[in-house]
């Protein structure tokens, strides 16, 4: 049995250097505000201890047609 993190990012970071990613793309999720609260948890410790480049992404907002 392999051991596992309790660090949903460490696992990421693991998998992406295992798998010699250059770039890691992931979903963000919760509230539109600033984009460090925005980004999650996860997110936030890929951004920040991430040995290469991470993407976030979000779902575009809703188009607004005056309505």
């Amino acid at each position: 049995m392999t051991p596992v993190s309790a660090f949903p990012g460490d696992e990421i970071i693991l998998a992406a250097k295992q798998n010699a990613c250059d770039l890691i793309v992931l979903g963000a999720h919760g509230e539109r505000t600033v984009v460090p609260l925005a980004a999650g948890r996860v997110a936030q410790q890929l951004l920040s201890y991430a040995p290469f480049p991470v993407l976030v992404l979000r779902e575009a907002a809703p188009p607004d047609h005056g309505l």
